[in-house]
């Protein structure tokens, strides 16, 4: 998995909800913090939950379950685009959408991730990258959209 750390502080955060590519069949499998409410969009370290293993998966496709997972024992993400030497990866569908946006350069202001803006890899963001890698996750986004 990833981990995304505040490096100045030492704190992390991710989403209460990742997806995770199913180890059973390989599709799109929801993996949600079960400490945390569902509307919580970010899981800081702070969170009393952050270390539990409570992590609940659910494939989208398949009959697959797990619970009670400790993050580091999750599957791996399932976006990750691996374009020209980069490897580009979302925590979950939302945060594609963003980065979408953050790299085509649309106001992300009102993003429920926005947060996640001051963390976006240097190398994604580099002039001329920043528009392909773009390109890129709408030609995957509406890949994953089709039926």
């Amino acid at each position: 998995m990833c981990g995304l750390t505040h490096r100045r502080y030492g704190h992390s955060a991710r989403p209460s909800l990742l997806h995770v590519l199913c180890p059973s069949c390989g599709a799109r499998a929801d993996a949600r913090k079960a400490s945390e409410d569902p509307d919580v969009v970010l899981v800081g370290d702070l969170s009393p939950g952050w270390n539990l293993a409570d992590w609940n998966v659910t494939c989208q496709r398949c009959p697959f379950r797990l619970p009670q997972l400790a993050y580091a024992d999750l599957p791996p993400l399932f976006y990750r685009i691996d374009r020209a030497g980069v490897e580009l990866w979302a925590w979950n569908r939302d945060h594609l959408v963003f980065l979408e946006a953050y790299l085509s350069s649309r106001d992300v202001s009102d993003h429920p991730l926005r947060w996640l803006g001051a963390y976006v890899k240097g190398e994604w963001k580099e002039k001329g990258r920043r528009g392909r890698l773009a390109a890129v996750i709408r030609e995957h986004l509406t890949a994953d959209a089709a039926p």
